[in-house]
């Protein structure tokens, strides 16, 4: 009996020490919070001088279109600041109301220049695809509709919902998301962060 009652305090001190020791040292990283997507553009603009989008761009070799479904050279990513992957598609009531603004947007502030948008469709063909972008004479590239898969940009940067706006760096980091975590942000902060970034 003494001995189960030894045993049951040593345990509760070992216990007791592990939550001490786990207060000074504090919260594993798995279990510490998303970084702020705001701090993260700012950080991420000192560093996105340093890479020329070779990642992605081997992710998209022999898989990019213009909008009107010409192949076209990833090369055209080579020189842009930063690369915004567009998830989207014409079935979604949402990004009905956010293409509009992202097109304006492009338009007003130089797109294709400093920085380009890459359409990753979610529509169940190419013809709902290229239906969805004459809709809203999008003026920047698109991952082919039968590359898309192929290309493994969804499993790599896609979120949860769409409209999805990713925004990346030179090196392939993400510098602004329309989540953070698992809590929607919208594309309309990313919006705002690349707005900040192209000052």
């Amino acid at each position: 009996m003494k001995t189960s009652w030894a045993l049951f305090f040593l345990a509760l001190a070992a216990g007791l020490i592990f939550l001490g020791v786990r207060a000074i040292v504090g919260t594993p990283a798995s279990e510490s919070k998303a970084v702020d997507p705001a701090a993260q553009t700012q950080a991420g603009a000192q560093t996105q001088a340093t890479g020329d989008h070779a990642g992605l761009r081997s992710m998209l070799d022999g898989k990019l279109a213009d909008a009107h479904g010409a192949a076209i050279s990833t090369d055209a990513l080579k020189d842009k600041r930063f690369v915004l992957l567009y998830f989207s598609a014409g079935w979604c009531p949402p990004c009905h109301q956010f293409t509009p603004k992202l097109v304006e947007f492009y338009n007003a502030h130089g797109g294709g220049k400093d920085f380009e948008v890459v359409f990753v469709s979610s529509d169940a063909d190419t013809a709902k695809m290229q239906e969805y972008i004459d809709e809203y004479k999008m003026p920047w590239l698109a991952v082919k509709h039968d590359q898309i898969k192929a290309s493994g940009l969804q499993e790599r940067y896609a979120g949860n919902g769409i409209p999805d706006l990713e925004m990346l760096d030179g090196t392939g980091q993400v510098l602004s998301s329309s989540f953070a975590g698992k809590s929607y942000r919208g594309p309309y902060e990313v919006l705002k962060d690349l707005e900040k970034a192209l000052k």
